[in-house]
């Protein structure tokens, strides 16, 4: 790994830990609203396919 690479790791590292320590990390009620919505998505992707094979 380069320098830049290694740091930017690191960085990244950091802000992860920080905003874990915050409480800023994970918010579930918009977890649970993305998951509805691809849900609802792959649901969709799904029916078309059936109607082009059809």
């Amino acid at each position: 790994m380069t320098v830049a690479a290694t740091a930017i790791a690191r960085t990244k590292r950091i802000f992860k830990l920080t905003l874990a320590l915050l409480g800023l990390g994970f918010n579930s009620s918009k977890c649970k609203t993305a998951a509805k919505m691809a849900v609802a998505r792959i649901k969709l992707l799904r029916n078309k396919r059936e109607v082009v094979v059809r």
